[in-house]
């Protein structure tokens, strides 16, 4: 069964300058393709994820950050290392919109995936994240089940906008882009500020 909604999280749109709170951004979605709780998860999360991006906190920390830029994807598009001020205005460039599909984890493919811990999987540059449900539980947790989506949205949305996972090492993962940036994410919502 398939559920559309548009979340209408847009006011306006403006070119941000990292060194200044210039304005409201939004992630937002326009297809949620997926299993009502789940839909409804998604929706919650980009609230929450909005709420944090827009920031101070936010920016603070990213513009302190120490990204790692070694060993990235063989096809990622940010080839070299940028200063976290860029690293912000790539990620406040325009308000962005994709599509969030959840699967349940059947086939060979997905079943490998959550063996290795793989949340979700998205394409760089692409706007949409395939997101496998194995890993939330929205029947018990509702609300910790919602920040640790938003996190993981953030984290897709750094490859939505191109930034890159390690080709190797994967114990030294953490500190590149979309990691970092999920992990900013999620150590603002457990303060509760957020929700």
């Amino acid at each position: 069964m398939r559920y559309i909604y548009i979340l209408v999280l847009m006011i306006s749109v403006h070119h941000v300058n990292a060194q200044t709170n210039s304005g409201p951004f939004s992630l937002v979605a326009s297809e949620i393709d997926g299993p009502k709780l789940y839909v409804r998860l998604a929706n919650d999360a980009l609230k929450i994820c909005n709420r944090v991006l827009n920031s101070d906190e936010f920016r603070g920390e990213v513009l302190r950050a120490k990204f790692d830029w070694e060993e990235l994807g063989s096809y990622y598009f940010i080839p070299k290392a940028i200063p976290n001020d860029q690293v912000l205005n790539l990620l406040y460039s325009k308000s962005y919109t994709m599509k969030i599909e959840f699967k349940t984890g059947r086939g060979y493919n997905w079943r490998m995936r959550r063996m290795y811990g793989t949340y979700g999987i998205t394409n760089l540059n692409v706007p949409e994240t395939k997101s496998l449900i194995w890993w939330l539980n929205p029947t018990g947790d509702y609300k910790g089940s919602v920040r640790d989506y938003a996190a993981h949205i953030a984290h897709e949305y750094c490859h939505m906008r191109g930034f890159a996972d390690k080709a190797k090492d994967p114990d030294d993962f953490q500190d590149v882009v979309p990691y970092s940036i999920g992990n900013i994410v999620n150590r603002l919502l457990q303060t509760g500020k957020f929700d």
